[in-house]
């Protein structure tokens, strides 16, 4: 049975991406059909095991209850139709996605071995994103339209360039993914698996591909923004430049470099990411209309919010920003406890002392960014890279330990 575990938790990270392409249902996701399978059959593995090790929760787990506990409140508050419906979903990702799976994971799942097939999953949709953008421009050939799915995948970037969907749901979808399980999948690459350096950089140079093909005005800037504090945080704590940061900090000044030399070619290029980062959109719909919209709700009723499920049931669009829906939704009793929770998890892995730590900093503040430009946070990839974190850092301890 725990051979088992382990095969369901290897497919689970795999597929983890698979948001859109080949789900049996709108709301059964290919992903979500292994976390049903792995719940039960871990818990009767449990009943009989008998053991069951909670040094994997910390302190700050203690908010995500809290927030369960604003979101009950709300919808006490105000009484709405779609209230369970939603209260079911939070809790589906966070209790059971985030919080059980987080014990069964660190109890039960081999740590290198679910690392490694997130970094073949990770590779597998990276080098599917690159060959279905060449193909769809060299001869004409969508794969998109060969696979199941409940979406059209007609983005495109100025109108020239059609966006790369990778199996998920959307372009910024995918970048989410990237920025997050993506990193860290491309890091365990380079940290644990034996190849040849040639094959490490064309496989790395493949992902980097994959992830500038998305287009994503929300993931581009927030990955870069979030490597470049993140290299901050250690060269502050650390002063001296560490021989492994030295290609980064390369990469990073090739990049300023460039946008420098060919700034007007950089601007014209990047402006509809730009205008988006910037908020210069106007247009019905956008981000910035929708964002002073539910300001405006929140200012009506700060604390409670006006319900778990009020957009739905207004029918209208989400916020595009989940902090915003959230505090919107479900009020300050259900947004700050979410909030400092990431704040608590950010210093916790910026305080750990494991291998490859810049790597999980840049992931983590790369996908809590990411967050403030999409309100699905039924997406599980920060929460799945919190569990990895935790599993990593078990593993680095018990290294030290056993080095003694």
């Amino acid at each position: 049975m725990l051979k088992l575990i382990n095969i369901l938790a290897c497919l689970l990270i795999f597929f983890i991406s698979f948001t859109d392409a080949f789900r049996f249902s709108p709301w059964l996701r290919l992903w979500v059909v292994f976390v049903v399978l792995l719940f039960p059959i871990s818990f009767l593995y449990l009943l009989y095991k008998q053991k069951f090790s909670i040094k994997c929760y910390q302190k700050e787990d203690v908010l995500i209850i809290l927030m369960f506990f604003g979101l009950f409140i709300s919808s006490l508050f105000n009484p709405l139709i779609k209230n369970f419906n939603y209260l079911l979903a939070y809790f589906f990702i966070f209790g059971v996605c985030y919080l059980y799976l987080k014990g069964i994971f660190y109890n039960y799942v081999d740590h290198d071995r679910l690392l490694k097939y997130n970094t073949f999953g990770v590779l597998f949709v990276a080098i599917f994103s690159v060959l279905d953008f060449f193909l769809f421009y060299a001869v004409n050939i969508d794969i998109q339209t060969i696979i199941p799915r409940y979406r059209e995948t007609a983005a495109s970037y100025l109108g020239v360039f059609r966006r790369s969907y990778g199996f998920s749901t959307e372009p910024t979808i995918l970048g989410f993914y990237f920025n997050t399980l993506g990193i860290i999948g491309v890091w365990f690459l380079w940290y644990k698996f034996v190849a040849r350096m040639l094959h490490k950089i064309i496989l790395t140079l493949l992902f980097v591909l994959g992830w500038l093909f998305t287009f994503s005005g929300a993931a581009i800037p927030a990955l870069l923004f979030s490597m470049t504090v993140s290299c901050l945080l250690i060269f502050v704590k650390r002063p001296a430049i560490n021989k492994k940061s030295i290609p980064f900090l390369i990469l990073l000044l090739f990049i300023f470099g460039f946008a420098v030399v060919k700034k007007n070619n950089v601007y014209n290029f990047f402006s509809p990411i730009i205008h988006k980062m910037t908020l210069q959109q106007a247009a019905e719909g956008s981000r910035p209309v929708r964002w002073l919209h539910d300001i405006k709700l929140i200012n009506e009723s700060p604390i409670f919010g006006h319900g778990p499920g009020y957009a739905s049931v207004s029918e209208r669009g989400s916020s595009v920003n989940w902090y915003l829906f959230l505090t919107m939704e479900g009020g300050l009793v259900t947004s700050l406890p979410i909030i400092f929770f990431l704040i608590f998890s950010f210093f916790r892995i910026y305080s750990s002392n494991i291998p490859g730590k810049i790597w999980f900093m840049s992931a983590f503040l790369a996908g809590s960014i990411h967050l403030a430009a999409i309100s699905t946070f039924f997406h599980p990839f920060l929460w799945m890279l919190l569990i990895i974190f935790t599993l990593h850092q078990k593993q680095a301890y018990y290294n030290r330990y056993v080095s003694i």
